[in-house]
C-alpha cells in the first residue's frame, strides 16, 4: 500500500471517529453523568449507546494519532528534531486548548458552576479538570512522552514500559476513578503505540 492510500484511510478513520464523537455527544444527555443532572426524558436506548461509544471513542482517536506519529517518524523521516515537532503540536493542540477555553469552555464553566479566578486558573491553566477539552493536553502530553521515548528506548524497551504504565493505571483508576487530566489516562496512552509493541 502506498502513502497516498494510506493516508485516505486515515482520513476515513479519522471522519467515522469524527462523526461518532457527535453521536456520543448527542446522545450523552441520556445517561445522567453530563452535568451530573437526570434527563428530563429518559431514553435506556440511548443511554445505552452513550455508554458504548464512550467505551472505544476516544482510545481509537489515540491509536489512530499514535500510528500516523510512528508512520511519519519512522516511515517518512519526520519528526526527528524535537523543536519543530513540539512547534507543531503546540501550534495544533495548545493553541486550540488555549482559544476554545477562552472563548467557550471556560465561560460556559462560570455560567453553570460559577467560580472565581483561582477555580479557573486551577482546572484549565493547570489543566486539573479541563472539561471536555482534556483530550488535548492528553495528547499533547502523549505525543511529548513518546517521542521522549521513542528516541531513548528501541520498540521492545518502549513496549514493556507502555504495557506496565497500562496495568499500573488500569488498577488506580478503577480504584480512583478520577475526570481530571493530571491523571492521565496511560491505559489509552499504551495503546497509542499499541501496533508498534
Amino acid at each position: 500500500m502506498d502513502v497516498s492510500n494510506k493516508n485516505e484511510d486515515i482520513t476515513f478513520i479519522k471522519t467515522v471517529l469524527m462523526l461518532v464523537v457527535v453521536a456520543y455527544h448527542s446522545c450523552i444527555f441520556w445517561n445522567g453523568t453530563w452535568f451530573g443532572r437526570a434527563p428530563a426524558i429518559s431514553s435506556d436506548g440511548l443511554n445505552i449507546l452513550s455508554r458504548w461509544l464512550n467505551s472505544f471513542q476516544m482510545q481509537v482517536f489515540f491509536l489512530v494519532s499514535g500510528y500516523i506519529f510512528c508512520f511519519k517518524r519512522c516511515e517518512c523521516n519526520a519528526y526527528q528534531q524535537f523543536k519543530p515537532f513540539m512547534v507543531n503540536k503546540i501550534k495544533r493542540l495548545i493553541v486550540p486548548y488555549i482559544f476554545v477555553s477562552a472563548f467557550w469552555v471556560i465561560p460556559a464553566e462560570v455560567m453553570t458552576h460559577g467560580g472565581g479566578v483561582e477555580k479557573i486558573v486551577k482546572k484549565f491553566v493547570f489543566g486539573t479538570g479541563p472539561s471536555q477539552l482534556w483530550f488535548l493536553l492528553a495528547l499533547f502530553w502523549v505525543f511529548l512522552i513518546f517521542w521522549s521515548l521513542n528516541s531513548i528506548f528501541d520498540k521492545p524497551i518502549g513496549g514493556g514500559i507502555c504495557r506496565s504504565m497500562s496495568i499500573r493505571h488500569r488498577y488506580h483508576y478503577e480504584a480512583f476513578p478520577s475526570k481530571c487530566v493530571s491523571d492521565l489516562d496511560v491505559a489509552a496512552i499504551s495503546d497509542l503505540f499499541l501496533y508498534r509493541i
